[in-house]
């Protein structure tokens, strides 16, 4: 009987022993510094403050304008004349949008100074 208690006892003490690690790796600390992994740290801020058009033939193209800038808070509207369209537009307030990543800040603030609009990036 004192055998198995014995064996009991040391199966029972190898499992716990087994079971502890014998190294610990650290999850590598949050660097703030990082581009691209940056939280709530950039925003840009941008504004059209004069009527802008744009003659465009295409009725798509016209639209994708037109709903672009309305989807940054501006003021558009197509007009046709024949064989193209206009697109009238503007965005007098000042705008602000924040973004996680940097590149993507930078990328909206490109895509809208293609449109005319005044566009800064601030970190």
């Amino acid at each position: 009987m004192f055998k198995l208690a014995s064996l009991s006892s040391a199966v029972v003490a190898l499992s716990l022993v087994a079971a502890t690690p014998t190294s610990v790796v650290a999850a590598p600390p949050h660097r703030h510094q990082d581009r691209n992994h940056r939280h709530h740290e950039v925003h840009v801020d941008y504004s059209l403050n004069r009527w802008v058009t744009r003659h465009v033939h295409d009725h798509h193209a016209a639209h994708d304008i037109a709903r672009f800038v309305r989807s940054v808070g501006g003021t558009a509207r197509v007009v046709h004349g024949g064989d193209h369209y206009d697109v009238v537009y503007t965005c007098p307030h000042p705008r602000m949008r924040h973004f996680h990543e940097d590149r993507d800040a930078h990328r909206f603030a490109r895509d809208l100074r293609r449109y005319g609009f005044t566009a800064r990036v601030h970190h």
